[in-house]
């Protein structure tokens, strides 16, 4: 072969061999690239029906895994702090893909998601990319319940409770407790007007015998304590 020929030769070789090198650095690259899940948005108050940035609030999420024997297992927890705007920014590596849901909620004492009149967490369904939310908060107030047990008997205490609000009326379900126990419940204030509890006692025998009846309004940024003595 010719000179020319050798180095036409040699030319291709050496463009081959750059492609190569390339796509083996690029490629080097792209794994070494940590997959990210971002969760990002506003937090606002919505105390009346005009939703209002709420700059300096603590926001805290918990990641979790999928659902197992009917509960999410929780992976890990993070908090931080919105801005002077009200928005938040959490990032999370999950290279392997372990994270399927999210919630996000209020770090503040008092204060809740609006989208529940009583103050249930609701979870997002994600893989690794970019979430946009809006938290729209409400104030909320807490009644805790403080059962006593006094008599030595097996006698258990039942608790009926009534949410009422201007719009609806909600029966919560019916608790049994047969020892001393705190019960604290936390409401949204503005979607609920007031709590009515109605207590009857069962006796070791299955007989039941109708207990007092209280009924107390939810005051903002306030726990209310109700005692009952069995």
């Amino acid at each position: 072969m010719s000179r020319a020929g050798n180095s036409e030769v040699l030319k291709s070789a050496k463009r081959v061999f750059v492609f190569l090198l390339l796509g083996l650095l690029f490629n080097c690259g792209s794994n070494d690239v940590e997959p990210f899940l971002i969760l990002k948005g506003l937090v606002v108050n919505d105390d009346t029906g005009i939703s209002v940035p709420l700059p300096n609030s603590k926001i805290k999420v918990k990641y979790m895994s999928s659902y197992s024997l009917g509960n999410p297992s929780v992976i890990e927890k993070d908090s931080t702090t919105t801005d002077s705007n009200g928005k938040y920014v959490f990032k999370k590596a999950d290279k392997d893909n372990h994270i399927s849901r999210y919630v996000i909620y209020s770090g503040e004492d008092f204060l809740k998601k609006c989208s529940s009149s009583i103050t249930i967490p609701t979870l997002s369904v994600v893989k690794v990319g970019t979430y946009l939310d809006t938290i729209i908060l409400c104030t909320s107030g807490k009644l805790r319940l403080i059962c006593n047990k006094v008599n030595p008997n097996k006698d258990s205490l039942i608790i009926n409770c009534t949410v009422l609000s201007n719009s609806f009326t909600r029966i919560l379900q019916t608790k049994i407790i047969g020892e001393s126990k705190e019960l604290t419940d936390e409401y949204i204030v503005k979607s609920n007007t007031s709590i009515e509890y109605k207590f009857s006692y069962k006796k070791e025998d299955g007989s039941i015998t109708t207990g007092p009846e209280v009924k107390k309004t939810i005051p903002p940024k306030v726990t209310t304590d109700i005692t009952i003595d069995f």
